[in-house]
């Protein structure tokens, strides 16, 4: 998993690939994405455990109103050949 974020320009990372980065054998992963005034944390856990990973935080100019979604990209790292791989959403949940 790669935590990025685009704000009107190429997506930046906020967590790289590699030692330390979130990776998982599990089905099942739950992310969390929390925001506070003008910052915005991720963490995650496989599905079945209690202990949260962090996936970093991220500040920039955010309006009061603002638009949020989950969404899946899939392209090639490096030079790494495109590999084929699905994702699917449950129990999407927005709490203001």
């Amino acid at each position: 998993m790669i935590f990025e974020y685009k704000d009107d320009a190429p997506h930046k990372r906020v967590l790289e690939p590699g030692p330390g980065a979130a990776e998982s054998d599990d089905d099942e992963v739950v992310l969390e994405l929390a925001r506070d005034g003008e910052t915005v944390t991720g963490r995650w856990r496989p599905a079945t455990a209690t202990d949260w990973r962090d996936l970093g935080s991220i500040t920039m100019d955010l309006p009061d109103d603002v638009q949020i979604g989950v969404s899946v990209l899939n392209r090639a790292q490096g030079d790494a050949e495109p590999a084929s791989f699905s994702a699917a959403f449950a129990d999407v949940t927005l709490a203001c």
